[in-house]
């Protein structure tokens, strides 16, 4: 964006815009930026409940498998030579 400001020096032209800014600021910065971090912090609970499942499920199956194979291994049917 460029912007001309003639008759006024830099702080001047900052004064004028001072009050639009803090408007844009409040009104239109402000809330995007807090829903961004409430994004961010989201995505990272998200990321964290994910690694927790993934190793939650690791740590189960561990447990579980010795039982689970047993079973497999007892109620498989025996192959005949022919």
């Amino acid at each position: 964006m460029a912007v001309l400001g003639i008759g006024s020096d830099h702080h001047g032209f900052q004064s004028l815009l001072a009050d639009r800014t803090t408007d844009l600021q409040t009104r239109w910065v402000m809330p995007l930026d807090q829903l961004d971090g409430q994004v961010t912090d989201l995505e990272r609970q998200l990321d964290e409940l994910r690694r927790r499942q993934a190793q939650q499920t690791m740590e189960l199956w561990t447990a579980y498998r010795a039982d689970y194979e047993r079973y497999l291994a007892a109620g498989a049917p025996e192959t005949s030579a022919s």
